[in-house]
């Protein structure tokens, strides 16, 4: 019994405590007040591209290593904990100073930045970290994890092996992002969603003199704004939604902005 006990709990990889024990452990050390919780969401930067090249074991064995030198470097196994996928999390309980998460994650991305050997072949990792700390949100240790996670993708966004807070703008537009796509995946069957054109005119005249790009996407009662660069809304890059050359190629459209 205590074998399946520590099997439910435990990652059989790393060896650490599993998402769902370490929300408890969370969750309780905030329900104690003893000082604010951070906690560490870390990413491991381009482990799917070893599982491809040198296959699942060696990408294993990457994770695992990193989840020692982790361990290691907090000092303690049950602040620590497997994730999903590439992910590990660490709980920094009792702060009495939330700054001092920042230098612990630096210093866990230089504990984790040194080379692991895999058949006689080096390799350099790294993790993307997110922080979120008690003292910037109410709630739960639910939304602790979640938004750590939301910051450690946000970190990733801007390179490997980089660390990012979280803070109200990235929580909300993550929420904002999650309500829209769902809305975008339904709204082509339901015919909620249309193009609206500009095309470039002469002042004037009103002369057409460049063919119609869609410079934004009405969708129920929300304008979605179009990327320069790619033509494309930001929600429709998460939808998976893409524009049609049926969507893209109809200058008969009037103008929606101002005449250039």
């Amino acid at each position: 019994r205590n074998r399946l006990a520590h099997a439910q709990m435990h990652d059989p990889l790393t060896g650490l405590v599993n998402r769902g024990e370490m929300r408890r452990r969370i969750q309780a050390e905030m329900d104690a007040g003893l000082g604010d919780t951070a906690v560490l969401k870390l990413g491991v930067d381009g482990l799917a591209r070893v599982n491809v090249a040198l296959g699942h074991a060696a990408g294993d064995h990457v994770l695992a290593t990193i989840a020692r030198r982790v361990v290691d470097l907090v000092g303690d196994v049950d602040q620590v904990a497997r994730g999903t996928g590439d992910e590990l999390i660490v709980m920094l309980p009792r702060l009495t100073d939330v700054a001092s998460a920042g230098d612990i994650a630096d210093a866990l991305r230089d504990a984790v930045r040194q080379p692991v050997e895999i058949d006689g072949q080096e390799l350099l990792p790294s993790v993307s970290i997110g922080i979120a700390t008690s003292d910037r949100f109410e709630g739960d240790a639910d939304h602790l994890m979640s938004t750590s996670g939301i910051a450690m993708r946000d970190a990733k966004t801007g390179g490997p092996d980089r660390t990012a807070y979280v803070d109200e703008r990235l929580a909300n537009a993550a929420a904002e992002r999650l309500v829209l796509e769902a809305q975008l995946r339904l709204a082509i069957p339901r015919g909620e969603l249309r193009p609206l054109f500009q095309p470039v005119v002469t002042i004037g005249t009103g002369v057409v003199v460049a063919p119609s790009r869609p410079r934004t996407c009405a969708h129920i009662a929300t304008p979605i704004p179009i990327e320069p660069r790619t033509n494309t809304p930001p929600a429709m890059r998460y939808s998976g939604l893409r524009f049609t050359r049926a969507m893209t190629s109809s200058p008969a459209l009037p103008s929606t902005g101002n005449r250039a």
